[in-house]
């Protein structure tokens, strides 16, 4: 690598890094400080101009010396004549103190109005992130010019400091929005991936790169040695492991060390997000059953953090990169962990009922042939492939080699997989789970409540939410060692699923009456905060689950940190207020007193924040619209009392509700019951009362004709489910 580009400026002739800068053939320039001598580093490179065109420069870069740069910068030098850089990641300075600013500096006009980077808050164009500055360098003397002389004029002004106040340290970057603004040189505005901040955490978790980062700016993110420290985002950290690695040979002469690193707030941050990442990602696998596996295959296992504490047998991994493959075969001396590749990959024989594969980033970073990968890890799965990276549709200025396809397909194109579906997000990377069947877990069998495999078969086939169906099988499975066979559910878990994002990051949702089901950890594998409540007497434990069915109390704390459970009824004091974004119920709230329901459903709406959801599945009276009215059996009250989906409605909408989607789905006759879909939203204040007495004095509280249950079907369920429905639900019970 050529260093003969690279311009140091070092303010002090003494500084030990002059010396191996020289030896590598770094231009090391004196570096006077500008102004107040504290902020304007950028400013006094302007100085080198002379220089940068004494050696043929025809663009420069002006840069802090908190960068990291992941590629040539001479690739990156716009192909026109413009100045560029990003725009600031946060409203600093706040817009109103800008236009102020400008204001008292006497400009006429304001530069157009745009939004941060990060967080989408108001600021102006021009007011870009200090990291670096790209300018022409036939340019430079101009605009620097009038970009010293707009800095001394804010310097020596206290009232426009005052202004600024504690953002007075952004000298260097408003005096170059109002150099901009003044002379009127054209502006290219830089993507994050040429300034990529390593030292918060990004707000999307990495959704906002669409490239690899080609310029990480890391600020005091530096681990004990100098490095780099990860920042959570899997796509970065893999750069910066990248990085790392480059600087190793630099290590004992240039980097920073532990005696003299300061304190990082930064890194104690991303130390944090890391470990989440990881705990999250662990208890991932435990829901996909690697803890029952009788083989896993783990490649690219890093350090192996995301088995930490696992009681897991016969598990192998195969690690590429030395460093990190010697640390985990150090920290689990009985484990089989090989410092291996792809090539052993492709060479290895054996057959694994889980393979892993959690950092797909780190090999795209290290140009590794993504396909061929999915390709050597499908050959090698039995039953289940579990991937993390990005499943986009990559196009021809991707940098990953081969076909530009996103893994969703690569992974189907291997015609090894029943189902390839995305189950979460872990660290900014797509989850996605590649199954090769439906054996059941426990016994050649399955548990006594494990649904047969082909009823399961026959509805995956026909759902209208196939994927999700075999989610929740997965999942059920492998916690629990069967998936109920209690037919409703079928239809319920799935559709409920189907209504949530992939990404829930961010995101409290509450189970009102949960027993055992698959979704709470589904969801909290999407990243959502999940809180099951259910006040059942019978408790189940996790060794226990295997021999019960769904009704009971489970505690999914114990299995996912992203799940609290609590064995009790939901009252009004149970949660704070307004502190959840959704709640869903499973065939819970029928199967109690109507006065009761009324009460939870005000309960619940006060839990909510304005905007929230709420999903309810119900039990009906076989072509009608009644609720079901027994409870274990019995009737909790008189038919008349009870009520019916309309009377649901109804009260939904006296709550503050507006309801979405009401769905009625018919089941087989042979079944006791059919199915009701409710989907609401709620207002920041019940809807008016006269609408509520418009809705009662149309809806009778009943259907008591057959006639009346078609017509109710039609209106609220679209002709194609209707079709769907009845035969799946016949198939199944052949």
């Amino acid at each position: 690598m050529s260093y003969d580009r690279i311009y140091a400026h070092i303010p002090d002739p003494k500084s030990p890094v002059i010396a191996p800068l020289k030896d590598k053939g770094v231009n090391v320039l004196e570096g006077k400080r500008f102004g107040d001598e504290k902020y304007c580093n950028k400013i006094s490179q302007v100085d080198s101009v002379d220089r940068f065109i004494a050696d043929g420069g025809d663009f420069v870069f002006l840069c802090d010396c908190d960068l990291a740069f992941a590629s040539p910068v001479g690739d990156m030098a716009p192909k026109s004549d413009v100045i560029c850089g990003k725009t600031v990641d946060f409203p600093n300075p706040r817009l109103d103190k800008i236009i102020e600013l400008l204001n008292a500096a006497g400009f006429d006009d304001l530069p157009p109005p745009t939004r941060d980077t990060l967080t989408h808050e108001p600021t102006l164009r021009g007011n870009l992130n200090g990291g670096i500055y790209g300018i022409p360098v036939k340019w430079l003397r101009e605009f620097g010019d009038v970009w010293k002389q707009i800095a001394l004029d804010l310097l020596n002004c206290p009232q426009r400091l005052e202004i600024l106040g504690p953002h007075a340290i952004h000298v260097d970057q408003m005096s170059f929005c109002m150099a901009l603004h003044s002379t009127g040189y054209p502006l290219e505005i830089l993507p994050l991936t040429y300034n990529c901040p390593t030292h918060v955490p990004l707000p999307m978790s990495g959704r906002e790169l669409t490239e690899r980062p080609l310029i990480l700016h890391y600020h005091d993110n530096l681990d004990d040695d100098g490095r780099l420290g990860p920042c959570g985002t899997l796509a970065i950290d893999a750069v910066i492991q990248t990085i790392n690695e480059n600087i190793e040979p630099l290590s004992t002469s240039m980097l920073l060390k532990s005696s003299d690193a300061p304190e990082s707030s930064a890194r104690k941050r991303s130390e944090t997000v890391v470990k989440s990442n990881q705990e999250a990602l662990r208890h991932l696998l435990v829901t996909y059953g690697i803890c029952r596996s009788k083989s896993t295959l783990d490649f690219r296992c890093g350090t192996a953090s995301h088995i930490l504490g696992l009681d897991i047998s016969n598990y192998k991994a195969l690690e590429p990169r030395e460093r990190e493959a010697h640390a985990a075969a150090r920290r689990y001396p009985n484990l089989e962990i090989l410092n291996q590749g792809l090539a052993e990959l492709e060479n290895d024989d054996g057959q694994y009922e889980i393979v892993l594969c959690t950092d797909l980033f780190a090999a795209e970073a290290e140009g590794e042939d993504i396909n061929a990968l999915i390709a050597a890890l499908a050959a090698r799965t039995q039953k289940r492939l579990i991937v993390v990276g990005p499943d986009v549709s990559w196009t021809k200025d991707s940098t990953i080699p081969g076909d530009f396809r996103s893994l969703t397909l690569m992974m189907e194109e291997t015609g090894r997989f029943a189902h390839v579906y995305k189950a979460g997000n872990v660290g900014g990377g797509d989850v996605l789970i590649g199954e090769c069947d439906f054996v059941p877990q426990i016994g050649k069998q399955g548990a006594k409540n494990d649904m047969d495999d082909a009823l399961l078969a026959s509805a995956i086939a026909s759902s209208e939410f196939g994927d999700a169906l075999v989610e929740c099988v997965s999942i059920s499975r492998a916690v629990f060692g069967w998936y109920t066979e209690h037919t409703p559910r079928l239809f319920e878990y799935p559709w409920l699923l189907s209504c949530f994002g992939s990404d829930l990051r961010q995101q409290r949702i509450g189970d009102l009456g949960a027993g055992l089901s698959a979704l709470p950890f589904a969801l909290a594998n999407r990243g959502a905060d999940v809180r099951t409540v259910d006040s059942h007497t019978r408790i189940v434990s996790n060794e226990g689950a295997s021999q019960f069915n769904e009704w009971g109390f489970y505690d999914y704390g114990k299995v996912h940190s992203r799940i609290s459970s609590l064995n009790a009824e939901m009252r009004a004091e149970t949660y704070e207020p307004r502190s959840f974004d959704a709640w869903y119920s499973i065939s819970v709230i029928e199967h109690m007193p109507a006065d009761i329901r009324r009460n939870l459903i005000k309960v619940i709406a006060t839990t909510l924040k304005p905007g929230g959801k709420l999903y309810l599945t119900l039990d009906l009276e076989k072509r009608s619209q009644d609720l079901w009215i027994l409870n274990e059996g019995k009737a909790v009250e008189a038919r008349d009392q009870h009520g019916t989906l309309s009377s649901i409605v109804q009260e939904l909408r006296a709550a503050g509700f507006a309801v979405g989607t009401e769905r009625i789905m018919p089941l087989p006759l042979s079944l006791r019951v059919d199915l009701g879909f409710l989907e609401a939203t709620l207002y920041s204040a019940p809807l008016c009362k006269e609408a509520v007495a418009d809705d009662l004095a149309a809806s009778p509280p009943r259907a008591s004709s057959d006639a009346r249950w078609k017509e109710r079907v039609k209106a609220v369920l679209p002709r194609p489910v209707i079709d769907v429905a009845r035969p799946i639900a016949r198939r199944l019970l052949r």
